[in-house]
């Protein structure tokens, strides 16, 4: 491998991280409210505890209420790839949430 290469790879998965962390707010929607440094959601009768990826799901939705959003610009947008393996992943996610 070559330095360069590696180096991008390692910035690129400091990148990951850098939305949430930088995003000090709370996002209402609905009758909910989307802590994002707590990787919290609130639901009025109950703070549940969400994985990274689970909120970044949820802050890509409550930031786009009201649009479509096409299934390869989620994909490209949380995970930035679209693969099958990738899309599989999305899923199960939605089924979670």
């Amino acid at each position: 491998f070559r330095v360069e290469e590696l180096s991008l790879r390692i910035n690129a998965v400091l990148n990951r991280g850098k939305t949430l962390a930088s995003n000090d707010k709370k996002i209402p929607f609905s009758n909910y409210e989307l802590d994002l440094p707590n990787l919290l959601l609130d639901t009025g009768k109950q703070k549940l505890q969400l994985t990274l990826m689970e909120m970044n799901i949820l802050e890509l939705l409550a930031n786009n209420r009201n649009t479509l959003l096409k299934r390869e610009f989620i994909l490209k947008s949380v995970w930035h790839d679209n693969s099958y393996f990738v899309s599989r992943s999305l899923d199960v996610f939605i089924s979670k949430l």
